[in-house]
């Protein structure tokens, strides 16, 4: 195997795409549409407001960072499972086959050390320093799960899937801290800014919690794939200890639920003047997630059925970021409820 190749496969540069996709939807479309509504209005009776958004170039480090760490992630993972892998997954393993492990542990240690430096610096730079803590965070974090976390039952799961939700917020993080400034003197109660800002503030926190639910489904259900190797390395996973079945059921039922979640969204979104939004996330969000409930109907599961519910679970992270490019259009139709 090409060892190029064989280093750029162990990072997952399919995953590394998705995590800057979200990062530059949210900055465009999420943060955007807010501050292009609130900042030049003109069909509306409001006043000018100024945000300040994070320029382009520490943005693109911002997801440099991001890619960095999620790269590292994913090489130290790999470095720790190559015995495992060659069970559950012997036509990935790229470790010892294109590449040393030295090498391995070497790019983990660079990618982590730029991604913290970046941190550090844009910390200061930007008087944020969230931006300066959470990288040391996850770094961390994704090595212990590496190590040790993801042997256990449900915390590495749980872990990962809140680092996963940390994007949105990682992209969205300054215009929360930065106050906003008013161009003019206006009457408090002539305006709904801070109903608006709620509004976006909740566009966000459901990215999040959206990003953190299927990344937490995807993980059981990884695990389930996963069950020949995991087990004989000792591994105790919940489908390791509760079995196919059970685990199964678990899904089912957590998933239902979270699919009336989505359910109860598509019909708020679609009430008043924004059905078409409503209509268009319930196709590209509810309906995969749906599909991914649906290939855990059999109580005969096997392993090629947890594999279709993974790549549904794929899909409905993908139709979040598309909807994504439409939250400008949502948030007028919020506005515009306010004055008509």
């Amino acid at each position: 195997m090409n060892p190029i190749w064989a280093f750029i496969k162990t990072t997952r540069p399919v995953n590394l795409l998705i995590i800057a996709v979200t990062m530059y939807t949210m900055r465009y479309f999420v943060e955007g549409g807010f501050i292009g509504l609130i900042s030049s209005p003109s069909e509306y009776p409001m006043v000018e407001f100024t945000i300040h958004q994070i320029g382009e170039i520490h943005f693109s480090l911002l997801t440099l960072i991001m890619v960095f760490l999620a790269a590292s992630g994913n090489i130290i993972n790999d470095y720790f499972d190559v015995k495992v892998d060659r069970i559950n997954k012997p036509q990935r393993i790229t470790i010892d086959r294109g590449f040393k492990r030295r090498v391995a542990m070497a790019a983990h240690h660079t990618l982590n050390g730029i991604a913290v430096g970046l941190g550090i610096y844009l910390g200061w730079a930007e008087k944020v320093w969230f931006y300066a803590f959470t990288p040391v965070f996850i770094a961390g974090a994704l090595w212990f799960y590496s190590f040790y976390l993801k042997k256990t039952f449900l915390l590495g799961n749980v872990l990962v899937a809140l680092i996963v939700s940390i994007v949105p917020i990682w992209a969205t993080y300054n215009t929360f801290t930065r106050p906003m400034i008013y161009s003019v003197d206006i009457d408090e109660n002539s305006f709904p800014i801070s109903d608006f800002y709620i509004f976006f503030a909740l566009i966000v926190l459901a990215y999040t919690i959206q990003a953190y639910m299927i990344s937490l489904f995807r993980e059981i259900v990884k695990d389930a794939e996963d069950v020949k190797g995991d087990k004989e390395f000792g591994y105790k996973t919940l489908p390791i200890l509760w079995g196919w079945n059970r685990t199964r059921r678990v899904l089912l039922v957590t998933m239902t639920l979270w699919f009336l979640v989505l359910l109860k969204i598509t019909h708020y979104i679609t009430t008043d003047h924004i059905a078409i939004w409503g209509s268009l996330f319930g196709i590209i969000v509810a309906v995969p997630f749906l599909f991914s409930i649906w290939s855990l109907r059999k109580s005969d599961i096997k392993k090629a059925d947890f594999t279709r519910a993974s790549f549904w679970l794929k899909v409905t992270l993908a139709g979040g970021l598309i909807f994504s490019a439409f939250i400008p259009k949502l948030m007028e139709s919020f506005l515009y409820q306010y004055f008509n």
